[in-house]
């Protein structure tokens, strides 16, 4: 049996009337049964592994991820080649994470 792979692609994003992020929109597919789904989150939960975990058991999908496996898959996802895609209240609410919680490199 296949380790089970959760793949995301970006579809943009909800602001509030003050120009910050207010959700992001993520299309997510589970490769092993194709079940795809459109999600919407907010940066705090988008920022943190747990909550990604949280979120998508609620929706019958298994995520787990490393804290930096989780990083990477953000990297990635926001195209590192145009920062600006990230936004200042995403790239805070991942440091604030980083700063808040051990440097574990264990499976959530």
């Amino acid at each position: 049996m296949s380790k089970p792979t959760i793949t995301f692609r970006y579809l943009g994003a909800d602001k509030r009337e003050d120009g910050l992020i207010d959700r992001y929109n993520l299309e997510v597919t589970n490769t092993c049964d194709g079940k795809v789904e459109q999600i919407s989150l907010k940066p705090s939960q988008l920022a943190s592994p747990l909550s990604m975990k949280r979120y998508l058991l609620g929706r019958c999908m298994f995520y787990s991820a490393t804290r930096k496996e989780h990083n990477q898959m953000l990297s990635e996802l926001f195209d590192p080649q145009s920062e600006s895609n990230l936004s200042s209240a995403l790239r805070t609410a991942i440091a604030a994470k980083r700063l808040s919680s051990p440097r574990d490199e264990s499976p959530i």
